[in-house]
């Protein structure tokens, strides 16, 4: 009998984790995620029951469900994470040990969806689901041999369930839904701070596999792509919080004054080639337009250029000038082709004879900045040689060609040392910048986007793809670029909270809109609450819940790992699975009492502290409830202390019952002293004398 008429259940979606082992720190534990089915292994049979108990749309039309991994750090809660949002090629990796003559499993475990009507796929990341001892009772595969459903692991596997047997119908999940006329599919998003996961290694490009469903990374860190289409899509979300939402986009190309500060000679040298240079590009700095004005008594020409034209001509002049005096020279002395001030540079002519009497591919390669470089004397008078054979029929400069052929020289130089990528940042950044319109140039310096608008803009969005992948492996351990040193952007001025909050909330939008209506997503995210205020992070899943509502015909499914009372309590209780160590093992308990609960609480349960109270200042109380129960032991000034810090305490209950054991103390003492007083036998007297200058 079939769980469902064909055709009802629509919504494709992650049903369920199983894990038989995993690098010795989970063994025979599952976790659901669902709220139309429930699933659980029993005696190695896999039972698919639908819930009866559903809470239908608590979390808006959009969001199936929300599940959270609690506990404290070093419990696992990433891993599981890991699990689920490892794409194929890194899951592989992963997973296996290879060894001569096949590989050893590290981790086995099987994860499974619901496609539509009764067709389920599971990700099978080993074959012992499917054969040996240990296998699920309940699958039939149909005749199929199963090193031929599982060829290429780990694969996606499809079973029909009939009378409570899973039976195998194909794999490839992807092309099995296209042949069998279903256009829907899952994807996930990961969102995680933990750059340094070592299980995540293709953070730099785009991933897909026809195996299993895909997987895309959102690693930690500003990204302005998501930030911007965040700004536009839910900019009626958060005013209070960001007032202007205006992202610019500055040059900020600097020459660093240490260039200049070589041994005077050879400082003074570069100074001279930069005024040159700023001469020839017509680069004019605010103080010599200042003395124009007021000692030459020279108003500036007007520029008849449009302020695009400026900005770029600006920063394609200024970035020419970086990279040949800072990138250039620097790597050129570190190849020990230092700067010799004695060496004349050789003349326009000389450079010039000098290149036609080339033969025609050493000529090509001058030209083009391919040939090895030589002495800093001699690369100035070739780039002046590029400049001047660069020039239209008005006399301009083509400055894009003389860049291009500058980064060529530097990417020369460095090479023996590092590879560095400008040239390629350059070439993807450049032709975006001149494709932007002339509205968005604010000034020859600054490009100013605005966020009040009905749709994002795709020049913007690609522009600003290609900064952040630029920005992101500046100091990858396989290539650098400056980019970060030409082009600044800036966001609305924010805290690290609201830095890390919006961050968040706009990656999983954008994960959510490169989800095609009526698709879903399985939205993984790491720790958010790992820098937010715990205002922010109480308001952490209703805000997110209220973008991705907006995010309409999308089936969302949330998992959060976190170790925050504040989240925990807005998530219904089946969904939280709790990890906590009993006897060197991982021990998962779900559907504790969280959801809508004091959070001091959740503070009092040792998933949550071990106490509440700061680890000094409670070690600090239990000495003092040590002193007061052992009064015989206390002196006079170490009381007056104890009085002081029992003044100090804020929570009212423990104050009052240390108050008490300190009047109780007191009060002993006060009634020695009358009782000292009154006494009137003077051998009596002589004795509680010696004794109290004995004891103190």
């Amino acid at each position: 009998m079939k769980l469902y008429k064909r055709g009802l259940i629509k919504i494709m979606e992650l049903i369920y984790l199983y894990i038989k082992q995993c690098e010795n720190v989970f063994e025979n534990v599952e976790f659901n995620f669902s709220s139309n089915y429930i699933a659980t292994m029993k005696n190695n049979e896999l039972l698919v029951k639908e819930n009866q108990n559903t809470v239908k749309n608590y979390y808006g039309n959009n969001v199936n469900s929300v599940s959270m991994f609690l506990g404290k750090n070093g419990m696992g809660k990433s891993t599981l994470l890991d699990i689920l949002g490892m794409n194929r090629e890194d899951r592989s990796n992963e997973t296996y040990i290879r060894r001569k003559g096949g590989y050893e499993v590290k981790s086995s475990y099987f994860i499974l969806y619901h496609l539509y009507d009764d067709y389920f796929a599971f990700e099978f990341v080993d074959e012992s689901f499917l054969e040996g001892k240990d296998k699920i009772s309940n699958i039939d595969m149909e005749n199929e041999i199963v090193q031929s459903a599982l060829y290429k692991v780990p694969m996606g596997n499809i079973f029909e369930l009939e009378g409570g047997v899973f039976k195998y119908r194909g794999n490839i999940i992807t092309q099995w839904l296209e042949n069998h006329d279903c256009k829907k599919k899952i994807e996930y998003a990961y969102i995680t701070s933990d750059k340094y996961n070592n299980r995540i290694s293709n953070r730099h490009r785009e991933y897909s596999d026809e195996y299993t469903f895909e997987r895309r990374y959102y690693i930690e860190g500003n990204n302005y792509e998501h930030l911007y289409k965040y700004f536009i899509y839910l900019k009626e979300i958060n005013n209070d919080m960001l007032q202007e939402k205006n992202i610019v986009i500055e040059n900020c190309i600097k020459i660093e004054d240490h260039i200049f500060d070589k041994e005077k000679e050879k400082g003074d040298y570069l100074q001279e080639r930069k005024k040159e240079l700023d001469k020839l590009f017509n680069l004019k700095s605010r103080i010599e337009i200042q003395m124009e004005r007021k000692i030459l008594k020279k108003e500036p020409q007007k520029d008849l250029r449009s302020v695009k034209e400026q900005f770029l001509h600006t920063f394609y002049a200024q970035a020419i000038e970086f990279y040949f005096l800072e990138q250039l020279v620097g790597w050129s002395e570190v190849d020990g082709l230092a700067i010799d001030v004695g060496t004349a540079i050789p003349s326009l002519e000389d450079i010039k004879n000098e290149i036609n009497d080339l033969d025609n591919k050493l000529r090509d390669e001058v030209i083009h900045g391919l040939s090895k470089t030589i002495n800093f004397q001699y690369e100035y008078a070739l780039l002046r040689y590029i400049i001047e054979n660069n020039r239209n029929a008005n006399g301009d400069i083509d400055l894009k060609s003389v860049l291009i052929y500058t980064l060529n020289r530097v990417e020369i130089a460095a090479n023996s040392n590092v590879n560095i990528f400008d040239l390629n940042a350059m070439l993807k950044i450049i032709p975006l910048l001149e494709e932007l319109p002339e509205c968005y140039f604010e000034s020859k310096k600054k490009i100013k986007i605005r966020c009040d608008v009905n749709k994002p803009d795709k020049k913007i969005i690609e522009l600003l793809k290609i900064y952040d992948y630029c920005y992101n492996i500046r100091n990858h351990e396989n290539g650098s670029n400056c980019i970060y040193q030409l082009l600044n952007i800036e966001l609305p001025k924010m805290s690290e909270g609201q830095r890390v909050f919006l961050d968040i909330v706009s990656k999983s939008v954008s994960a959510i809109y490169t989800v095609q209506e009526g698709d879903s997503l399985v939205l993984l995210i790491d720790e958010p609450d790992r820098a937010l205020h715990p205002e922010l992070a109480r308001q952490f899943l209703n805000t997110l819940l209220e973008n991705i509502n907006k995010c309409k015909d999308r089936n969302i499914q949330i998992i959060i790992s976190s170790h925050s009372p504040f989240i925990v309590t807005d998530i219904l209780p089946e969904n939280v699975y709790a990890i906590d160590m009993e006897n060197g093992h991982r021990k998962i308990v779900n559907n504790k009492d969280t959801y809508a609960t004091n959070i001091y609480y959740l503070l009092m349960d040792s998933f949550m502290l071990e106490n509440t109270f700061g680890e000094y200042s409670y070690r600090q109380l239990k000495k003092i409830m040590k002193l007061l129960n052992e009064p015989n032991k206390i002196g006079l000034e170490q009381m007056k202390w104890i009085g002081k810090i029992i003044d100090r305490i804020g929570e009212k209950t423990v104050k009052k019952k240390l108050m008490d054991l300190y009047k109780e103390h007191d009060d002993l003492k006060t009634k020695l002293i009358e009782k000292i007083s009154s006494e009137t036998n003077q051998s009596k007297l002589i004795k509680i004398k010696e004794l109290l200058e004995s004891n103190d």
